[in-house]
């Protein structure tokens, strides 16, 4: 199959996302991916390049080591608010040219504005259009007037799409409350390398402050948002002296990094450790020192519906994961897959010690691996081409039911 792929972040500075994880698998299994995306961080470099021309890259791979999808980034204003309007002509052209020289057999969606543009042309070049779902994309928006014009542009792409999917059963159904049509939808998770997060060896990675085989570690890894919980968390450990066994180990970066940084300085001091970004081939190795994984996130419209890969990731290395109690989280997690609700980020901390001091902290570890293991992202991957195959070929892919359907049990197990 030849697949484009349309998304508004920065497929080589952000994620890896589900896109990155499917797309660069079906690649190495012989289909042709080409992606077009929206370089929205320039303003965090440091160029005074205010006008940037097309460009075609072949980006290293983030997932898959041999994966060799092609890149292309449209012309782009680097002014604010210009660079979103450029969009429109700068993609709609890049689109046209894809339809006449690549000629795709499926559009996969993952923006808002050019998967608008794309689920239209794609109708005209009688092309199938798929929007993916994998967050409340127009709530990340800043500007009020902007997230609402994007809310609508969300509902008309979920509308017109030939089918909707979504990254788990709550997004399933926020896009059937912006007019999806449910026998239209369908569910492939998010998923992890088992083999990968079950050998993670913490002797090969070193860190900016020392961790010793006596300490407890919380561990979070991702983006640093305002709204992530890990402010309110560091803040309760520095008033609980009498935790000082406990390390707060963050692997990411972000908007709360630099608060981060005051508090570490301020009162936590090395319990609380700040690696920035690391590779992600490295992140199995960073979880090897987890004992409790975090999600303490603040219960709002950006989160209500998501689950992160990455709480995949969590079970898979053996650690439970404290998390707000969000409804996305509930209804994918359930109470006995590994996950320990919390009410938010101030009763986090609260909730860890909780957990530390219960007899359950075992089992909620071994049901999470079992949990992860049933989502197994060569599984899913085949599961994906499958789909798309049946669209491509104008048949019905499979129903939901089959879609949730596990891989075959394999025993994995931690490796100490």
């Amino acid at each position: 199959m030849k697949i484009l792929v349309v998304q508004e972040t920065d497929w080589i500075e952000r994620g890896p996302h589900q896109q990155h994880h499917l797309f660069e698998r079906l690649e190495t299994m012989g289909h042709e991916v080409r992606v077009i995306d929206f370089e929205f961080l320039w303003p965090e470099t440091d160029s005074d390049e205010r006008y940037r021309g097309r460009k075609e890259v072949k980006p290293e791979a983030k997932v898959v080591d041999e994966a060799e999808v092609s890149l292309i980034r449209p012309p782009i204003l680097k002014l604010p608010l210009l660079d979103k309007a450029s969009i429109l002509p700068a993609h709609t052209s890049e689109l046209r040219r894809q339809f006449k020289q690549f000629e795709p057999d499926v559009v996969v969606g993952f923006g808002i504005l050019n998967a608008y543009l794309a689920s239209h042309l794609a109708e005209r070049n009688n092309v199938p259009f798929i929007y993916y779902i994998i967050d409340h994309l127009h709530t990340l928006l800043s500007n009020s007037v902007l997230q609402t014009t994007a809310k609508w542009v969300e509902e008309r792409t979920v509308q017109e799409a030939e089918y909707v999917y979504s990254i788990n059963e709550g997004l399933r159904q926020y896009s059937i409350e912006r007019g999806a049509d449910p026998s239209k939808t369908r569910v492939v998770p998010g998923g992890v390398d088992m083999a990968k997060y079950t050998a993670g060896d913490r002797n090969t990675v070193s860190l900016p402050a020392e961790i010793d085989d006596t300490d407890t570690v919380l561990f979070f890894m991702g983006w640093l948002y305002e709204f992530s919980g890990l402010r309110e968390l560091a803040r309760d450990m520095a008033a609980n002296e009498e935790y000082d066994d406990l390390k707060l180990l963050v692997v990411g970066e972000g908007d709360l990094y630099e608060e981060l940084e005051s508090i570490k300085q301020e009162t936590l001091g090395d319990q609380l450790v700040l690696t920035g970004r690391v590779p992600f081939v490295e992140i199995p190795n960073y979880l090897d020192y987890a004992d409790i994984c975090l999600l303490p996130a603040e219960h709002n419209d950006t989160m209500d519906d998501i689950v992160p890969i990455k709480m995949y990731e969590y079970l898979a290395s053996g650690s439970p994961v404290v998390a707000t109690r969000l409804p996305g989280l509930q209804k994918e997690f359930g109470e006995e897959n590994g996950v320990v609700y919390t009410s938010g980020p101030t009763s986090a901390f609260e909730t860890v010690i909780e957990l530390l001091a219960s007899d359950t902290y075992e089992t909620h570890a071994e049901r999470g691996m079992a949990f992860a293991e049933k989502h197994d992202w060569t599984h899913l991957t085949k599961q994906f081409e499958t789909h798309l195959q049946s669209i491509v070929d104008g048949n019905t892919p499979p129903s939901r039911e089959a879609t949730t359907e596990t891989a075959p049990h394999t025993t994995v197990t931690k490796q100490d």
